[in-house]
């Protein structure tokens, strides 16, 4: 396959960043948690696509263009283009940056895990989704309301989810046809908030109880080995002075055994009857 030298100068520039420790991803799989450095290909800016766009901690620093090795005279050109994907405003960003209080959902996996997610609260800066997570923004903007979508497709939702989702040889999955004809009740906000409440009572109940059981079995655990320990050195009931020792008890044991194997010994060495024959 002929490659223009564009493309060929694009996998030079591929590998050098490769071995400086940069993460080399598409614009369409743009996944900020891989590393601190990132650079991403044809990043789309108001002034066009840039070769490369790089970020340090999700920030964007710097530009590199992928020229023919020979284009050494047209720097001037090159750093002018340059500089306007440096100046221009990332036309991306502001689209795929996931705002407070969106609703995530599981594209794909396991069956039962579709369409299983939570809600973004901001936790970093200038983040995006990967492509196998959902982002929904609705329309009411607020922390209950979104919890109430969250909630109700991580319970009463998943029978829809596993029902729509496509399956193939080891992976399910949505699309957002199928997240888009979601159904969801809902009831006025301030019966929402109450529910969100009981829920939340619940939740904080049941991590209680959680941590307990967790707390009791490690005893449970201890308590058993302390107990094998007791049993094994006599501890367990009171010990009688006249009972017979362990050790003259063990003696008499193998004195048993050794009477045993010397009459099985004499039986196999004595003398045979020589049969009887009739002429």
């Amino acid at each position: 396959m002929n490659r223009t030298p564009e493309q060929r100068a694009r996998e030079t520039i591929d590998a050098k960043l490769e071995q400086a420790g940069w993460k080399v991803q598409s614009k369409n799989r743009i996944d900020f948690n891989a590393g601190p450095g990132i650079a991403v290909r044809e990043y789309q800016t108001d002034v066009g696509p840039a070769d490369y766009l790089l970020f340090i901690d999700r920030k964007p620093v710097g530009v590199i263009e992928a020229k023919p090795e020979d284009w050494g005279q047209k720097i001037p050109t090159i750093e002018e283009q340059s500089t306007g994907y440096a100046d221009a405003e990332r036309a991306d960003l502001p689209a795929l940056a996931l705002k407070r209080w969106d609703v995530l959902f599981n594209e794909g996996g396991d069956r039962d895990k579709l369409g299983r997610g939570w809600i973004w609260e901001s936790q970093v800066e200038l983040c995006i989704t990967q492509n196998h997570v959902f982002r929904a923004s609705p329309f009411l903007c607020s922390v209950e309301h979104s919890k109430w979508i969250s909630h109700w497709g991580n319970s009463f939702g998943q029978r829809y989810f596993e029902t729509q989702g496509k399956q193939t040889t080891n992976l399910a999955s949505i699309n957002k046809t199928v997240l888009s004809k979601f159904p969801i009740p809902l009831p006025p906000v301030i019966e929402q908030v109450e529910i969100l409440r009981r829920l939340d009572l619940e939740a904080s109940r049941l991590s209680r109880m959680d941590q307990n059981i967790t707390a009791a079995l490690r005893k449970l655990d201890a308590l058993r080995q302390a107990i094998l320990k007791k049993a094994f050195s006599g501890g367990l009931v009171p010990q009688d002075p006249s009972d017979e020792p362990a050790s003259v008890f063990l003696d008499r044991i193998r004195a048993d055994r050794a009477q045993v194997t010397k009459r099985s010994t004499t039986r196999k060495t004595g003398k045979r009857r020589t049969p009887k024959t009739t002429v």
